[in-house]
């Protein structure tokens, strides 16, 4: 299935749906998804909230509904996020439409409950743990009705199949970070942290254990040694997409058929 044929099935399901939910893998066209299901229905749809975890998330609304011509329905869109949706009377509202729908907490049930319209989810991260706040929030307001799992994306060729390849880091032993205290200054190195970090994470129990993980991760981010390893992947990644592009376009090198993979992939490798 193309997208687009994936869109038009998902729209003639929600023709029946009330309140539901969409759960679409990456590059599934969320956004573009509510905004044709918005324009399907803009007879009845007069007042429109689209709830989004950041501010940022608006924009792409707002470009989508421009690229697509349909900036006329930015005019009956209320935005806001999640943190402050409690704060908005929601009583005139004809339809909510909730991206990434998952952010949904506990928090908003008194706010929901009193709600009597419409509700659509968009979601590329559906909740699958029963126990949980968010699979309760979704499932007793917006129902999943379709699901796009990525492994069908990319049997399809609309998301690019990937694989995980971890890269170890060695971590630097010099002495040559400098921490500061209200009562002393001293200098260590980053493996020294690491291991500080490690065995409060060892010794820990319950929620400390789980700061302890958090604050290592955190002090790693700004280890240089992975600066350093991070910066030289990307430089080699982007020689690699740099040949790939110089030898798309040549079916011969030398006179010899060329693969225009084959020559960078070896770039690649010895770099990982």
């Amino acid at each position: 299935m193309t997208r687009d044929d994936i869109q038009e099935k998902v729209l003639k399901i929600l023709e029946n749906v009330d309140r539901g939910t969409v759960a679409l893998s990456g590059s599934g066209g969320k956004t573009l998804l509510g905004l044709k299901h918005m324009h399907q229905n803009a007879n009845v749809n007069k007042k429109i909230t689209v709830v989004a975890p950041k501010i940022a998330i608006f924009n792409t609304w707002k470009e989508e509904a421009k690229k697509f011509k349909l900036e006329y329905l930015l005019e009956r869109i209320r935005f806001t996020t999640y943190l402050s949706l409690n704060k908005l009377d929601l009583t005139n509202d004809d339809i909510i439409y909730f991206d990434e729908i998952h952010s949904l907490t506990i928090n908003h049930n008194a706010c929901l409950n009193q709600f009597k319209g419409k509700i659509i989810g968009l979601t590329g991260t559906e909740p699958t743990n029963t126990k949980s706040q968010k699979w309760f929030m979704v499932d007793k307001y917006a129902p999943v009705v379709y699901k796009y799992t990525p492994d069908e994306a990319i049997d399809d060729s609309i998301l690019n199949d990937y694989r995980i390849i971890v890269q170890y880091v060695d971590i630097d032993t010099e002495k040559n970070i400098k921490v500061e205290k209200p009562n002393a200054t001293w200098m260590t190195s980053e493996l020294a942290i690491y291991n500080y970090w490690s065995t409060r994470v060892a010794t820990s129990f319950g929620k400390m254990k789980q700061i302890a993980a958090i604050q290592r991760m955190k002090a790693m981010q700004g280890f240089k040694s992975k600066e350093l390893m991070a910066t030289y992947l990307l430089n080699t990644i982007g020689q690699y997409l740099s040949t790939i592009n110089h030898f798309s376009d040549l079916s011969l090198v030398g006179g010899v058929p060329v693969s225009p993979i084959i020559l960078p992939l070896n770039l690649l490798n010895h770099a990982l």
